[in-house]
């Protein structure tokens, strides 16, 4: 048995002993998460557009997060937070086209291509599509937590408190996102880190400095994604107290309206 294999086998038995039956449930999720990269990863070998696996990734995922492996699908603070993470996420990649142009970050790096050197890179491959998909795939899941961490905090609170206003109900949810804040940047920070340590201390190593490493492809390309992502998050914490507060003013919501 591999170490990665024992690993898995660890995190599985912590994840059911911790979750319970929402824990099998955890792992259904991941493992379908899993095989929708895996079917973006075989579209775009394909040459599937961008558009339609970006599409189709989205839905798969929100369907999958949502509905399939969600015990709470009828939970009013479920369809705020879908409500909300599609609402960003398009606005997101909407506007991913004009980051890429601007950061020309895609592709692989100078220190890349010498460990590819014995491989032959002539592959019908659009390097700007596979960077586009990473940035989004990147965003849903920080996009998606970030809704459901706010909405079932402001369902949790409005429900221990019935008779709070709207006023301290929506200054709850801002306090909560606020705090998501530091504890998202922190993640997202030290993922990159993380990943690209060994990189940064090679570079420094041969005395480049900082500018060079600030400006390096394959420092600037994980750049992009982290802050994409992180400014997806934050504009979804805010957006999910408010939507919150309005979808359930609504005169069409089925879900009894706070005063």
């Amino acid at each position: 048995m591999s170490a990665v294999s024992l690993m898995a086998m660890i995190l599985s038995v912590v994840v059911l002993m911790v979750g319970g039956k929402k824990g099998l449930f955890t792992l259904l999720n991941l493992a379908f998460n899993l095989m929708s990269i895996i079917l973006v990863i075989w579209a775009l070998s394909k040459g599937f557009s961008l558009g339609l696996v970006v599409a189709i990734f989205t839905i798969v995922t929100f369907f999958n997060n949502f509905w399939l492996f969600n015990q709470e699908i009828d939970a009013y603070y479920t369809k705020v937070s879908m409500t909300a993470s599609a609402g960003v996420i398009l606005i997101m990649t909407c506007l991913l086209p004009v980051f890429l142009r601007a950061s020309a970050s895609y592709g692989f790096a100078p220190e890349e291509l010498e460990e590819l050197g014995a491989f032959s890179l002539d592959v019908l491959v659009n390097y700007r599509d596979i960077f586009a998909v990473l940035v989004i795939v990147a965003m849903v899941g920080a996009v998606i937590d970030g809704a459901i961490s706010v909405a079932s905090a402001m369902s949790e609170i409005e429900s221990e408190h019935p008779d709070m206003t709207v006023a301290q109900l929506r200054q709850s949810g801002l306090r909560i996102g606020r705090d998501i804040v530091s504890t998202t940047m922190t993640t997202l920070l030290l993922a990159f880190f993380g990943n690209y340590l060994g990189v940064v201390l090679f570079i420094l190593d041969f005395n480049y400095g900082w500018q060079y490493l600030m400006n390096a492809q394959l420092v600037v390309s994980q750049l992009v994604v982290m802050f994409l992502a992180a400014i997806g998050t934050l504009v979804t914490l805010p957006l999910t107290a408010y939507l919150y507060i309005k979808m359930k003013q609504s005169p069409k919501s089925k879900v009894g309206g706070i005063e």
